[in-house]
């Protein structure tokens, strides 16, 4: 994980009273430990290794992370689309709102591009320039193939939670991809 990808794990941690303070000195603590002794660990792994955090919490921790981030890309996305003239800030707001109730009832995260071409507010050409001037402004998007428009985030089913929860704590340490 990445130092924003890490601190942004640690702010929604203490924002759902998962950690306090003191913890997040802790494990800042360790990190930093680790980094002279020239290994890197995530604050994820040593969430878990410290028992901070159970992979169950970790888990939904990184589903926050990754909404935080597209919620993010996606107003970003909309700033252009509305500073071009493509789109309307109602539309805008509309397709953020239905994102955020998608989310809730479904627990499946649509990028806001989805709901803009659902309600017929931005055309597939106007959608490539706005993709093409985030990567001009140095944001860029999440897949070079554009498939990261439907993100599913519900819970696993029971029997087959334990062999997802091995797999999650082999590869809770993404720094070292």
């Amino acid at each position: 994980m990445n130092d924003l990808l890490q601190s942004t794990f640690l702010r929604i941690a203490q924002a759902k009273d998962l950690l306090d303070d003191a913890a997040i000195e802790e494990i800042k603590g360790i990190q930093a430990l680790d980094r002279m002794l020239g290994r890197e660990r995530s604050v994820a792994r040593i969430c878990k290794r410290a028992g901070y955090l159970t992979i169950r919490q970790i888990k939904g921790i990184l589903r926050g992370v990754r909404y935080y981030f597209a919620r993010q890309a996606d107003r970003r996305y909309g700033r252009i689309a509305l500073r071009r003239g493509f789109t309307t800030r109602a539309a805008l707001q509309e397709g953020l709102r239905r994102q955020k109730i998608t989310l809730k009832r479904e627990r499946v995260l649509v990028r806001l591009y989805r709901f803009l071409f659902e309600m017929g507010a931005i055309s597939y050409e106007e959608h490539r320039v706005v993709l093409q001037a985030l990567v001009a402004e140095g944001s860029r998007p999440r897949s070079p193939s554009g498939r990261i428009d439907r993100v599913r985030i519900d819970r696993p089913h029971e029997q087959e939670r334990s062999a997802q929860e091995a797999h999650a704590c082999a590869s809770l340490d993404m720094s070292h991809r």
